[in-house]
């Protein structure tokens, strides 16, 4: 597991000229919007290893946690302060939720420069053995209690959303502080199980002896040999099925990372060359390999596409996933 670090740089005295391949005299910052100690932020400290060695930089990368509105802080700060230098990993589910609440969020996520995705994730829905839940029908049909964090945060959405689509009977209770809060509530009986942890950690857990998957929301997954249908295979309605597709954008880019607007363009490529040569490097892999960091990236032009389409969702599609999550 990634300990908390505080990465130390090394001032350079020379100046060095801005190509897509050569370092730039100050080191490389990574911002994480979220608290030490998570995936994310495992994630960026990852990279602060390295990224730099493919921007010839001899330091690994400062680490800094900007947490706060589950990212936005972070991303306000990075759509005002440009540097060359310094990179950003912001919640993907704040990118579906700028379009969803323009005026809240306030936040054009279009206009910053996206350098790529570390992974894909597949969220997924659990409930505990000990509930006799065993299958969808029985999961949207059940009086379950399904915890979550506040009614923004991601496992009080996909609950919401899983509720709406599947039109089911549990019962959601949101004001848990994190997932370590929901599952020690399951345990204690308080709560029969939640939406929005990772299949991955299902898997490396070894979470099958005391809590039944019960599915994703647009992916097949397998237990106990078994395949469990996705939520949206109980979808018919095409709006319906947008509005599920349109938040499952989150999983496709998990692990974004964007610089600001204002960063200039010679940067932007040199980062982008080096996530690339990163990615494929071995020794990235194999570390990743090590903390179950499952690396299915996506290139920066692939990540900005998708945040565009999310930017220029239909209203009709935007209307409809807000009612799925209330």
């Amino acid at each position: 597991m990634i300990k908390s670090l505080r990465f130390a740089i090394a001032a350079v005295s020379a100046v060095v000229a801005l190509s897509p391949n050569v370092a730039t005299a100050d080191g490389t910052t990574i911002k994480i919007g979220v608290t030490a100690g998570g995936g994310y932020d495992m994630a960026g400290r990852l990279m602060a290893r390295h990224l730099p060695r493919h921007l010839e930089q001899e330091q690994d990368g400062i680490v800094q946690n900007v947490s706060g509105a589950s990212s936005l802080n972070l991303a306000r700060q990075l759509a005002v302060d440009a540097d060359d230098d310094t990179l950003g990993m912001v919640l993907a589910s704040l990118i579906i939720n700028s379009r969803l609440d323009p005026e809240k969020v306030a936040v054009d996520f279009s206009e910053f420069h996206w350098i790529g995705s570390l992974n894909s994730a597949t969220s997924v829905c659990l409930v505990s053995k000990a509930s006799g839940v065993k299958t969808l029908e029985d999961f949207a049909k059940s009086a379950l209690r399904i915890g979550a964090t506040s009614k923004v945060g991601g496992f009080y959405q996909f609950a919401a959303l899983a509720q709406n689509v599947l039109d089911a009977d549990y019962q959601i209770v949101s004001g848990f502080k994190g997932l370590t809060d929901i599952e020690a509530a399951i345990d204690r009986g308080e709560l029969d199980g939640y939406c929005g942890s990772q299949l991955d950690r299902f898997v490396r857990n070894g979470q099958s002896e005391n809590r039944q998957l019960i599915g994703a929301l647009t992916v097949s997954v397998e237990q106990d040999g078994e395949t469990l249908p996705p939520m949206i295979s109980a979808v018919s309605d095409p709006l319906d099925r947008a509005a599920v597709e349109l938040f499952a954008t989150r999983d496709s880019m998990y692990y974004p990372v964007m610089m600001s607007p204002g960063t200039s363009q010679q940067a932007v490529d040199r980062y982008r060359n080096a996530f690339a040569a990163m990615i494929a490097d071995p020794a990235f892999l194999e570390e990743a390999g090590g903390m179950y960091l499952t690396v299915t990236p996506m290139t920066g032009d692939a990540v900005a596409e998708m945040v565009g389409g999310v930017s220029n969702s239909d209203a009709d599609t935007v209307d409809r996933l807000k009612e799925f999550l209330e």
